[in-house]
């Protein structure tokens, strides 16, 4: 890898593998900035398919950090959601569940069914459906983190984290010029 031409991508922490979910959440090695700011990085070796015979060892670098300001913004995001799943929990008989809450809760449900009566008939009315609340919390465990992943191993955390905000920026212009401004294709 040509390290005048590296990357700088977003890793999703919900798919995330457990053992370095484990290493994000452990509040060890992180330097903190100040109440509302945390960050922390490693280096690991990872095994690339270059064509359909042959795979590469690369080097990447994690920068992960937590931002007090982003996990405001989520929870502010999820607050509507958080609370649905909060009444459906407490009193699940007074809700009726549309197909498209059900695709966007169905990741928070058990696969335990309560069965409420011991007649020899059953009917779906009488299974009751649970949250896993697990499930809810290690969702919401993950709000104010950002995981970046680089090929720029030399290059200190905050620029790392300075350059990704950078592109996200250009690329929010580039949507409200697209969007909002109906502008079209523009070939230089």
């Amino acid at each position: 890898i040509n390290r005048n031409n590296g990357y700088i991508v977003r890793k999703s922490i919900a798919k995330t593998k457990d053992d370095e979910r484990k290493w994000i959440f452990n509040n060890e090695n992180y330097i903190f900035k100040d109440d509302g700011f945390k960050y922390k990085s490693r280096t690991y070796k990872r095994k690339v398919k270059v064509d359909d015979t042959h795979t590469q060892e690369i080097t990447e670098k994690i920068v992960v950090y937590w931002s007090k300001k982003f996990q405001s913004k989520q929870l502010a995001e999820n607050k509507s959601f958080l609370d649905f799943l909060d009444k459906l929990q407490k009193e699940p008989n007074n809700f009726r569940i549309s197909k498209l809450n059900y695709k966007s809760i169905k990741k928070f449900i058990k696969n335990d069914c309560e069965i409420r009566s011991t007649g020899e008939i059953y009917n779906s009315s009488d299974i009751k459906m649970y949250i896993d609340i697990d499930k809810v919390n290690k969702y919401k465990e993950s709000f104010g983190y950002y995981q970046i992943v680089t090929s720029e191993l030399e290059m200190d955390d905050l620029e790392i984290i300075d350059k990704y905000h950078g592109l996200t920026r250009i690329e929010e212009q580039f949507r409200i010029m697209k969007g909002n401004l109906e502008a079209r294709p523009l070939f230089v």
